[in-house]
Order: C-alpha cells, then sequence, then structure tokens
C-alpha cells in the first residue's frame, strides 16, 4: 500500500511545524515576561536610589542645623537679645512662612 507524497509531505510539514510554532510562541512568552519583570525591577531600582537619595539629603540638612544650632547657641550664650546680622553660618538667615495677610 502506497501513500500518496502530497499527504507525506503534508504529515512531514505537521510533524516539524507544530512543534516549532509551539517552540516560538513560548519562547515569545518568556521574552515579555523576561522584559516585563526587567521593566518592574528597573522602576524598583529607580524608587529606591530616590528614597535612599532622600534620606541622605535629610540627614545632611538636619546635621547642618544642628551644626548651626550649636554655633548660635554658642555665640548667644551671654546675649539676652540675639544682634541682628551676627550670624555663625549664612545658610539659614530667616524661616518663617508666609499666610493671607503677612509672615508669621
Amino acid at each position: 500500500m502506497r501513500t500518496h507524497p502530497l499527504r507525506r509531505l503534508l504529515l512531514f510539514l505537521t510533524v516539524l511545524l507544530l512543534p516549532t510554532l509551539a517552540i516560538v510562541v513560548q519562547g515569545w512568552m518568556i521574552a515579555t515576561r523576561d522584559r516585563e519583570i526587567a521593566e518592574r525591577r528597573s522602576r524598583e531600582r529607580v524608587v529606591d536610589i530616590r528614597q535612599r537619595l532622600a534620606a541622605e539629603v535629610g540627614q545632611d540638612i538636619f546635621a547642618l542645623l544642628e551644626r548651626i544650632k550649636g554655633q548660635e547657641v554658642a555665640n548667644a550664650a551671654g546675649l539676652i537679645i540675639p544682634q541682628p546680622g551676627t550670624y555663625s553660618d549664612p545658610a539659614v538667615v530667616l524661616v518663617g512662612r508666609i499666610n493671607g495677610r503677612g509672615i508669621s
């Protein structure tokens, strides 16, 4: 019994193409998932770096203000009224807030 050559070719291509197509689809899905994971990790790294940088800046500012406070306390130890224009550090001269009608 002989099989038709076209049928043999069709079976051969089916046996080769279906597994190849399955491998290609799985590879595409894995690549897409890996890309999404990499993007998520990248965003998480950026957020982490920003948070650490903000914390470092906050700590540096706090340390600077504590140093200025200590200098001002040491400079004004014997004075009852602070002398205008005599600052130990020019980093902070005036701190206040503006509300509707003026500075408080």
